[in-house]
């Protein structure tokens, strides 16, 4: 099985995923965060994780998820 679908069979879907995140990141902001920005702040913690474990390609994997 590939790492993707093996993350999806652990998290669930990952549009779903988003939609949680955008809700509980609304409430604790007080503002509207669409799932859109959900999955970007996901990828730009991903790039930044990357500058200081270049090797651990887990960083890489979930982003593109």
């Amino acid at each position: 099985m590939g790492t993707l679908k093996e993350r999806g069979h652990l998290y669930g879907p990952v549009d779903v995923c988003f939609e949680n995140i955008s809700k509980i990141a609304s409430i604790i902001l007080g503002k509207n965060i669409s799932t859109y920005d959900a999955a970007m702040l996901h990828a730009i913690t991903k790039m930044v994780r990357t500058t200081s474990s270049r090797s651990h390609s887990d960083n890489f994997v979930d982003a593109i998820r």
